[in-house]
């Protein structure tokens, strides 16, 4: 006879502590077959080792940072590009195409958004190009206009930011007001789609992003 699947969802909450709490609950049922994720980087880097230890494999369709298939991991498998690629691609072409020499560089302190705003600033810096400024942000917060302001004050002509939708957003709505109105706003994957563009309306105009190649 064949074999009837069910797909359980669980909501890990993008976070490491989430991930960890997700994967030790498959991990503790044997009628778990196989784990569709995790999704984000923090939250799969933590369920990858849970998952090593009871065989469990998993396949996820967004964690790019690229430490995750260095770590020896027997279980681990991804369809998604690494951010060794994002990263060296976004700064090519802000080098390169946009024609960009100075560079600010804003991330969120996770495992993805900084391990990512590291290899643009590397790879920029490598072209030739000035990073100004390398700075975090707190993550859930509806103000970012003061580490804005500070950026501004080395008047780049773009900032990178590595993280995810929400703060995204409002960097990009008080860009202007912060004195970086002319600054070009170059987001990545994290950033990238339609909650981006409803939260920024006409200040998201003009905004960059890297992101998988859509499907045929």
């Amino acid at each position: 006879e064949g074999f009837v699947f069910e797909l359980v969802a669980e909501d890990d909450q993008g976070s490491s502590e989430g991930g960890a709490a997700v994967a030790n609950k498959f991990a503790a049922d044997a009628s778990v077959a196989a784990i569709a994720g995790h999704i984000f980087s923090g939250a799969t880097a933590a369920a990858i080792p849970i998952y090593d230890k009871v065989g469990y494999p998993m396949m996820s369709p967004s964690a790019t940072n690229p430490a995750l298939t260095e770590q020896g991991s027997a279980v681990f498998h991804r369809n998604a590009f690494t951010d060794s690629v994002q990263g060296q691609f976004a700064a090519e072409y802000l080098y390169n195409t946009l024609g960009v020499m100075t560079l600010a560089v804003m991330h969120d302190g996770g495992d993805y958004g900084q391990g990512l705003a590291q290899i643009v600033s590397d790879t920029f810096e490598g072209l030739g190009g000035e990073v100004v400024a390398f700075e975090a942000i707190t993550p859930g917060e509806a103000d970012y206009s003061a580490p804005l302001a500070a950026l501004a004050a080395h008047s780049p002509e773009a900032l990178y930011f590595g993280g995810y939708n929400a703060e995204a957003a409002v960097l990009t709505n008080q860009m202007g007001q912060s004195g970086l109105g002319d600054a070009i706003f170059f987001g990545c994957d994290g950033s990238f789609g339609a909650d981006y563009l409803e939260k920024t309306g006409p200040n998201g105009e003009g905004a960059y992003a890297t992101t998988l190649i859509p499907p045929d």
